[in-house]
């Protein structure tokens, strides 16, 4: 639990551990709110193998480019949309997080299908999702797997956009050990 005597960090460093917790202390001592945050598995090597499409200047790369600020958004083709990741290296995952645009209401992935492959061509189905309330609520969300899998290769498939949408937009994704 950090305090006072907690060591400072004022820019980038290196986590020693899955998880951070840290706090605010105002110089007069006060303490705000302690923030648990777990750390996803490191982007590094990450490469987008597919996706069913891309706007201009929203291209898939961005789903996974560590900045909840950019975004990728399919052409509006239907609520049948698709993007695969390589990790870069085999990992066991155990949940994947949704991080939802936050520009605009179009494209939020309310349902959608979980799929891994052993190389990165072949899917098979690993898990559903459903994410409710995105239009009023569009933070980022999780979703635990059933059963933890080992792989490489993961695609992402939408099922249902809210409202009815029929395009896909990806602030970021991520995944966990």
């Amino acid at each position: 639990m950090p305090t006072v005597n907690s060591l400072v960090y004022n820019g980038a460093f290196q986590p020693r551990a899955k998880s951070i917790k840290a706090v605010a202390i105002a110089p007069d001592g006060q303490r705000g709110a302690v923030v648990d945050e777990t750390l996803a598995i490191p982007k590094i090597g990450w490469n987008i193998l597919a996706s069913s499409s891309e706007r201009e200047k929203m291209s898939s790369a961005k789903a996974i480019d560590g900045n909840p600020n950019s975004l990728w958004h399919s052409q509006p083709t239907g609520a049948v949309q698709f993007i695969e990741i390589d990790l870069g290296a085999a990992y066991d995952v155990s949940v994947f997080a949704y991080t939802p645009q936050r520009k605009h209401r179009e494209g939020m992935m309310a349902k959608g299908m979980l799929k891994i492959s052993t190389d990165g061509r072949t899917w098979r189905d690993i898990d559903s999702f459903e994410f409710g309330n995105l239009i009023d609520n569009p933070s980022k969300r999780k979703h635990l797997f059933e059963n933890k899998v080992n792989t490489r290769y993961i695609r992402i498939e939408s099922a249902e956009i809210t409202g009815g949408g029929n395009s896909l937009s990806i602030a970021e994704l991520d995944f966990y050990n």
